[in-house]
């Protein structure tokens, strides 16, 4: 009877409904959010990875986890478990504040690419929660040497702050920034901005002339562009080549005096930002004639 009573004091499932999947309790989709954090301490790297999973198809709804999910993050040595871990905090969003100390302390150390990437993601998927993290991430930004971070970071940068620093700071990075995955991060944090970005719209536009071929950059840039100035976007107008003019001002003359307009052999729909001011369109304007 007491060693009974102790391994019930022991057992990780002392408060929770008894699993009845299997006598090993391997994690079920039925299983509490609860049960499926408690599953994370489990020795089993299986088991661990099945809660994982389930977790993450519950966004939000995974939010108890967000104490296992950390101490996964400080001890697991499982490359396969801490991406997962990453991948949950980045699904709860929000509710996963909590998360910010330790997903700072993965950027500053940089144990792996993986790391770094889950970490700056995780910190985006937070939003204003994540402030604390800024200045990591405008280093990495900056300095990291791996595309991909930065491209994460500066995407984060966006969703986490509307300030005027930061929405500078990504403004100087489209202008000077090689890597055209960078510049596609960069557009979605100006995007994630919304119009609080409006001062970036020249720069965005750029992206859609010369210097950058990728289909990609091009449909990114537009998007955030659409976005900014609550336009309509054409996908595929903006896709091939941009828009085919602002619908005001001096705008029109430069734009119409482009030939590649007819590169393509049909003219472009048109992603009108009438919504423009002067300033922003006398600002671009300067931008295409340089």
């Amino acid at each position: 009877v007491l060693l009974s009573s102790l391994n019930s004091c022991y057992s990780p499932w002392a408060g929770f409904a008894q699993p009845t999947s299997t006598p090993e309790y391997t994690p079920d989709t039925n299983w509490s959010s609860e049960q499926l954090a408690t599953a994370l301490y489990s020795l089993n790297q299986t088991n661990r990875l099945l809660a994982l999973k389930y977790l993450k198809e519950r966004g939000a709804g995974a939010a108890p986890a967000v104490p296992a999910l950390i101490n996964i993050l400080r001890s697991s040595p499982s490359v396969d478990a801490r991406a997962e871990a990453y991948n949950v905090l980045g699904s709860i969003g929000p509710e996963a504040k909590d998360a910010v100390p330790v997903l700072i302390e993965e950027l500053k150390e940089g144990k792996t690419r993986t790391d770094k990437l889950g970490a700056a993601a995780g910190l985006g998927t937070i939003g204003p929660g994540a402030k604390d993290a800024i200045p990591i991430l405008i280093r990495m930004g900056l300095d990291d040497s791996d595309d991909r971070v930065r491209s994460s970071a500066t995407e984060s940068l966006g969703k986490i702050s509307f300030d005027k620093d930061v929405l500078d700071f990504l403004i100087s990075r489209m202008g000077a920034e090689k890597s055209g995955e960078v510049q596609i991060g960069i557009s979605r944090g100006l995007c994630a901005m919304g119009t609080k970005a409006r001062p970036a719209v020249p720069y965005l536009a750029k992206n859609l002339w010369w210097g950058k071929d990728d289909h990609d950059i091009k449909q990114i840039a537009a998007k955030a562009i659409s976005t900014i100035a609550e336009v309509e976007f054409y996908d595929n107008g903006c896709a091939q080549g941009g828009f085919k003019e602002f619908i005001n001002g001096e705008l029109r003359i430069v734009l119409e005096a482009r030939t590649w307009w007819t590169n393509t052999g049909q003219y472009q729909k048109w992603l009108q930002l009438s919504t423009l001011t002067s300033t922003d369109r006398s600002e671009f304007g300067k931008l295409i004639a340089s």
